[in-house]
């Protein structure tokens, strides 16, 4: 728990630091962009659920994510994030556990040289929906559980989210990212780092609403204010 902490310090201070180099350059470079991208997104997750402090012999689980994006300048962007992990047995505790997830990030965005390709910090808020059948057979949680052994369990958690991720031009409209996050959230048991999340997908930018020079680097499907070009 407190290496995860400290990663996320030492994470979150090299991004704002990143961040604040990068606003200076593109503020020195064209003081008149106005980037604003409508993006969708969607691909892999590994997801590390925390089920309540129970024995596990493998901690990840797989699933997929889906996402809307807009991009509002050069070094700003928000997301609305929908992940679903695939459903899981830990025996005998849990049976047929569900978890989705419904974030909302900001990305806090830096470029590289060649203006292609991108590494961003993430912020957000997280909310998260756990659906299992509770045996309470063999519960190892120094804290118990205010649920009814053998019945089904359902709630809804909140929570923080950061991270870093990295994004890369593939073709026109079409990048690829990878991302790796951490998850605060407040169950029944306590408060703390209740996920550690793999992820990587495609990104499409479906348009552009941009309507100055530098704008017109970013590829989409249709782009306004220019006659709605093609890519």
């Amino acid at each position: 728990m407190r290496r995860a902490i400290l990663i996320a310090f030492i994470l979150s201070g090299l991004s704002a630091t990143s961040f604040a180099f990068n606003s200076y350059y593109i503020a020195k470079k064209d003081t008149a962009r106005k980037t604003r991208i409508l993006s969708v997104g969607g691909g892999y997750v590994k997801t590390s659920l925390n089920f309540f402090k129970n024995y596990q012999e493998d901690t990840y689980v797989d699933g997929f994510s889906g996402r809307l994006m807009f991009q509002t300048s050069e070094t700003f962007r928000l997301a609305l994030c929908f992940s679903q992990a695939q459903s899981v047995n830990i025996n005998p505790t849990w049976i047929n556990v569900n978890n989705s997830f419904i974030d909302l990030d900001a990305h806090f965005m830096m470029h590289f040289a060649d203006q292609r390709n991108i590494a961003y910090f993430i912020i957000g808020a997280s909310g998260q929906y756990w659906n299992g059948y509770y045996t309470g057979l063999h519960d190892l949680n120094a804290w118990k559980l205010h649920a009814t052994p053998n019945s089904n369990y359902k709630a809804l958690y909140f929570g923080a989210k950061m991270g870093m991720g990295v994004e890369i031009k593939i073709f026109g409209p079409i990048s690829g990212y990878g991302e790796f996050i951490f998850r605060f959230t407040k169950t029944d048991v306590g408060t703390g780092l209740s996920d550690v999340v793999y992820g990587l997908g495609i990104k499409l930018n479906i348009a552009n609403f941009g309507h100055s020079a530098s704008s017109k680097k970013h590829h989409s499907i249709l782009r306004f204010r220019d006659k709605y070009h093609w890519f």
